[in-house]
């Protein structure tokens, strides 16, 4: 049965102006119907309905999208004809592959590049891509997608919230741009928790929004790693992140998908700077734990210590390799295992960058909030403020702090205060704060982490995503060039971005407390020279510490006291 979209007065006394030629439009019940308003609707009136038998008034439940700044709606036809209110543009019943093509769907195309989540047209029919996609047309990486579920993943285009800044402006501070209000619930970083993850995989627990050591029940939790490693759950998001010619920045996030955006599945990085757990000493395995035992001795495991003002139980293992770390990480069962992706680090660093609007990861904590409802401020210096020639005859350069130390902040953002052992400056108390960002502890400071599946040469950085190739060889292997990265070292003032926002410096010449306010370490060598990538900064590194510090110095086989890694 046909039904009537009535051009009719509406029961409020608003006119619902007629279009020519479109005064007697008919579509089947259950059919979708696309409606455009006028973008200077009289009245602001933008409304369906129909009546009933009685004479009640049903409104029907529109979803909203956005065609070239045009306002669009979309609604499903009732069993009843319907009366529209508002000044129309036009009624589009069928014209599917025009409104598609309106939103840059489009025919699919074997020369182009597509990104997991991107939405195709292919002979008809909507495909959307579960995978990043090159090449011709195989089917196996794309799924078909109904107009009603595009329409309902369109509706969210608003649902979206970043930042967007000029490069060439020293300030730090960021202007928020988006939905202001996605600013003061922060959808994405809000949903960040600690949980305890079995070695398949799975979450076995979730802990204490407040207190990491209970669980989210209230009941004990055990962070040894009897029920699994520590990890943070980052829940799953679109990305954009672009730079123009001029230099501007705009960095986008949404929870919800948003075409031509990188989607980041739902990932777990660990809560704790990564020890080792050599209850098997032919089968050492990466950990995020609180454990204190022999068995997950940190720094350069070295049991004479144990006992002492030195004691490296349960604190970050570090002076290892790549290679090792990638060992031992996969010794957790698969390839799923690693030490943290670049991939993933990026994601971490545009996080924290437009939660707090601002780049200087190391200005002051600051729990209130901003008249307007924001986050401000930054996450402290974080472990960072020892001193060279102190630390080094304290404990020859290794980590110090053991890991679980914020375990009272649970999911929260903040800093705990640890006094250093007398030993460190007799008879002069050193007092550092120790930083979490939404339960990633020490994200910067302590130690440098070595990122996986990024390395240079000549000062050009080559990255990999795929876990098969992940590798430490002195050559490019699989690995493809990004590009160029600054050849100096400095305070960071601009970076590559891309086309995911790599945070590899191409510029230095700021400061501690102007543009990016990190510092960027480059190694004087040639192209027969490869070097892995580092980030976060030492304790004894200042200002030069923080979530865009890139340490790129040691070969890509070296091993530090001073660089760990984190599961």
């Amino acid at each position: 049965m046909k039904h009537l979209i009535k051009i009719d007065s509406t029961p409020h006394g608003v006119l619902g102006v007629r279009h020519t030629g479109l005064d007697q439009q008919y579509c089947e019940a259950g059919e979708l119907v696309i409606l455009e308003w006028q973008p200077d609707a009289k009245w602001g009136l933008q409304e369906a309905h129909y009546i009933d038998g009685d004479g009640n008034v049903t409104a029907i439940d529109l979803t909203r999208v956005k065609v070239d700044g045009n306002d669009v709606v979309v609604f499903t036809m009732p069993d009843k004809d319907i009366v529209v209110g508002g000044t129309f543009k036009r009624f589009v019943l069928s014209d599917w592959a025009g409104f598609f093509d309106a939103l840059g769907f489009g025919e699919f195309d074997g020369t182009a590049t597509y990104q997991d989540g991107d939405i195709v047209i292919y002979k008809g029919v909507l495909y959307q891509f579960n995978a990043d996609h090159s090449g011709a047309w195989t089917g196996a990486d794309a799924e078909p997608i109904s107009v009603a579920e595009v329409l309902e993943m369109l509706s969210h285009q608003n649902d979206v919230y970043g930042v967007s800044y000029d490069e060439s402006l020293s300030s730090t501070a960021k202007p928020r741009v988006g939905n202001m209000a996605l600013h003061q619930s922060l959808p994405i970083q809000s949903g960040m928790k600690r949980c305890v993850v079995k070695d398949d995989g799975t979450v076995n627990y979730y802990l204490d929004a407040n207190d990491s050591t209970l669980k989210a029940d209230g009941t004990a939790a055990d962070l040894t790693g009897a029920d699994g490693q520590v990890m943070v759950e980052i829940p799953e998001h679109w990305r954009k992140v672009t730079k123009t010619d001029g230099g501007v920045v705009t960095a986008l996030i949404s929870a919800y998908w948003q075409q031509g955006w990188k989607h980041v599945p739902t990932y777990y990085v660990g809560a704790y700077q990564a020890t080792v757990d050599t209850t098997l000493s032919t089968k050492n395995k990466l950990c995020s734990v609180a454990n204190t035992t022999n068995a997950f001795r940190g720094g350069s495991n070295n049991s004479a210590w144990d006992g002492t003002y030195r004691d490296q139980r349960g604190t970050p293992r570090t002076g290892l390799t790549m290679a090792n770390y990638r060992t031992y990480a996969r010794n957790r069962g698969s390839k799923a295992w690693n030490f943290l992706l670049y991939d993933l680090y990026i994601d971490i660093y545009w996080l924290y960058v437009i939660e707090y609007a601002n780049t200087n990861s190391q200005a002051d904590f600051d729990s209130s909030l901003t008249s307007e409802g924001y986050h401000q401020g930054g996450l402290g210096n974080g472990a960072s403020t020892l001193n060279d020639s102190k630390w080094s005859a304290f404990n020859s350069y290794n980590p110090f702090l053991q890991c679980g130390i914020t375990n009272t902040l649970g999911n929260n953002s903040g800093e705990v205060s640890y006094t250093m052992p007398d030993e460190y400056d007799t008879g002069n108390p050193t007092t550092i704060k120790v930083c979490s960002y939404r339960g990633i502890e020490n994200v910067f400071g302590q130690i440098n982490h070595w990122l996986e599946g990024v390395k240079v040469n000549d000062d050009k950085t080559y990255r990999c995503s795929n876990a098969d190739d992940f590798s430490s060889a002195a050559s490019q292997g699989n690995y493809y060039l990004e590009g160029n990265k600054v050849a100096t070292d400095g305070y960071v003032k601009q970076m590559f971005i891309g086309k995911d926002g790599s945070i590899m410096p191409t510029a230095v010449g700021g400061g501690s407390t102007t543009y990016y306010a990190d510092y960027h370490y480059r190694a004087n060598a040639g192209p027969a020279s490869w070097f892995g990538v580092a980030v976060g900064g030492v304790a004894l590194s200042g200002a030069r510490d923080g979530l865009a510090s890139v340490l790129a110095t040691d070969s890509v086989s070296a091993s530090s006291a001073y660089i760990g890694a984190r599961l």
